[in-house]
């Protein structure tokens, strides 16, 4: 189909079938394809075809083989959701052709290889869900150092190894409203830079290698002592899926994400005693540091 005026897209939700259709319009800025059951490969030509593009959706689907290259060539590409398909293969690379990225979400595929350091360029990038797929390597450092408006990070349910790039001289967005990594192989303390991020509001660091003690300056997380909401405004117009264990259940969060207030140091080697401070967190509605060595009073 050639519709060179057409600019908006959306036939999200319905029973659509076979492979993603290859429509042809300079002017598109919008595509929606997602909760289909569209399968087959996402077309290599997409960025010649809707070279304008904005907004991708093509979420819940059947979609596999790996995410085209080609891609990065839609320099003006701002929404990325692929999630939930049958996607397999190494991420593209040439992140730095999207210099106004806002979020990418690739979430519940089997995407494999290390996350390229080249994730951290776009300083617009707001969400990046990476959540259950099948990352190796280290968390590169510059999702931190560069990205100056992430608001959520989730690389929860991956393979990673290494620590948690937060150094005391690391720049760290102060928009950050959600970290996680849960169910990885990462190692070393549990970064006392977290203290210094006041806007965050769920912090799941859960199952995985983790030891030391628990930072004493959790104090210092604000919105969590006084119900602030920094990133509110950006969080209801993305809809994330998340996951906490409360009293050994998985309990899920979408449309309500800006109302959960959640810490998640369970399942590791941390030892010593809870902060004192942490009674301050008037704010935080779960709390689970079950399945450690922690010893001392309960404050």
């Amino acid at each position: 189909m050639n519709s060179p005026s057409l600019e908006h897209i959306d036939l999200s939700r319905n029973q659509f079938e076979g492979p993603l259709p290859q429509w042809s319009s300079a002017a598109a800025a919008y595509l929606d394809l997602g909760s289909n059951n569209f399968s087959g490969p996402i077309p290599s030509n997409y960025d010649q075809l809707m070279p304008d593009l904005l907004e991708l959706y093509l979420s819940g689907n059947h979609i596999n083989g790996s995410i085209p290259p080609s891609l990065c060539n839609m320099s003006g590409l701002l929404n990325l959701m692929l999630r939930n398909n049958l996607l397999s293969g190494e991420f593209a690379r040439a992140w730095s052709l999207w210099p106004a990225i806002r979020v990418v979400d690739v979430s519940y595929n089997n995407l494999a290889g290390k996350i390229p350091s080249s994730m951290g360029v776009p300083s617009s990038l707001n969400v990046l869900n990476l959540r259950k797929n099948n990352f190796t390597g280290q968390i590169p450092s510059s999702l931190f150092q560069s990205c100056t408006e992430l608001q959520i990070i989730d690389l929860g349910v991956n393979r990673l190894t290494g620590s948690i790039p937060l150094w005391t001289s690391s720049f760290v967005s102060s928009h950050l409203y959600m970290l996680r990594s849960r169910s990885n192989s990462l190692s070393g303390q549990i970064p006392r830079r977290l203290c210094s991020v006041p806007s965050l509001h769920i912090i799941d660091l859960s199952r995985n290698n983790f030891s030391g003690t628990i930072p004493q300056c959790l104090y210092n997380l604000t919105d969590l002592a006084y119900g602030y909401d920094s990133a509110k405004s950006f969080l209801s117009s993305y809809q994330e899926m998340v996951s906490l264990t409360l009293k050994g259940q998985d309990l899920e969060y979408d449309t309500t994400l800006d109302f959960v207030n959640s810490i998640d140091f369970s399942s590791k080697n941390l030892e010593g005693v809870i902060p004192e401070g942490i009674r301050s967190l008037i704010n935080l509605g779960t709390l689970n540091f079950s399945r450690n060595q922690l010893t001392g009073i309960i404050p």
